[in-house]
């Protein structure tokens, strides 16, 4: 029996979203553990290695879609475990700079492989024509979504694939 004939499919869409984050979420903290690292702190130095130099709080919030409390917390959990750095802005005296230490940059490097190497096995029941369309499909929701739960205050990292195979 088809979903769709028992319940309304928008409804069965979100489930479908839901159930696949929280599944995803579930695998990429069991991956990371092996790292002794969180996914949010893990989401927060993939975030400042995207930057070019050294962010503030307040640009990494902007990227991400968590609150900026939350990141404020994450980095400085990420500060205590070593993996990150603050320092006074030269220019702005009241502003902070975050930098990714040796310590940081090699948890989040073995990380990253390791998380790499869970997409690829995960995402290999998808034919790459699927991952276009889904990609395309939820780059359109996300989009639509961002200034309803932020009010226009975010401008989330743009992601450009290395590889026109990689889909991570």
């Amino acid at each position: 029996m088809s979903p769709k004939s028992t319940i309304e499919s928008n409804w069965y869409l979100k489930v479908l979203l839901f159930q696949s984050h929280h599944l995803l979420s579930k695998l990429w903290t069991r991956e990371l553990r092996k790292s002794k690292i969180t996914l949010e702190k893990f989401a927060i130095l993939h975030e400042i290695s995207n930057f070019n130099g050294n962010p503030t709080p307040h640009a990494i919030a902007k990227a991400t879609v968590y609150e900026p409390a939350a990141v404020s917390a994450i980095i400085g959990r990420l500060e205590k475990d070593g993996f990150i750095a603050k320092h006074k802005d030269l220019k702005q005296k009241n502003m902070v700079r975050i930098e990714i230490t040796q310590q940081g940059r090699d948890v989040f490097t073995r990380a990253s492989r390791d998380v790499v190497q869970l997409n690829q096995t995960l995402l290999s029941v998808l034919p790459n024509e699927e991952k276009d369309y889904i990609i395309h499909s939820l780059s359109i929701f996300r989009d639509h979504l961002l200034p309803l739960a932020f009010d226009k205050s975010k401008k989330l990292t743009n992601y450009k694939s290395t590889s026109k195979k990689q889909v991570d």
